[in-house]
């Protein structure tokens, strides 16, 4: 909220980055939260977005989360690499 008060526009670079730094300071749900907030924004969710948050859930070892995110990539129809498959496969066998 203080970044909309500032005037700052959230956009796939700034959510990835916030979700990035929630993930460093082992808040794997609150990037998850993020995440699932961009559509207040009406900023669309992308490949680098998801894998953040899917990077965030392995950190945690929350692999049903990190799945969740997986699958909703393909309902969004959002591309899937190989850092998506790398850090499911990681998130999974945690």
């Amino acid at each position: 909220n203080e970044m909309k008060t500032e005037g700052i526009e959230r956009d796939g670079a700034v959510y990835t980055a916030i979700i990035c730094a929630a993930e460093a300071s082992g808040r794997w749900d609150e990037a998850v939260q993020l995440l699932h907030g961009m559509e207040d924004d009406n900023v669309k969710r992308n490949t680098i977005t998801c894998n953040a948050g899917i990077s965030a859930c392995a950190e945690a070892s929350r692999w049903n989360e990190a799945l969740q995110i997986f699958k909703s990539m393909e309902d969004e129809d959002i591309e899937r690499n190989k850092i998506t498959y790398t850090s499911t496969i990681f998130a999974c066998s945690r």
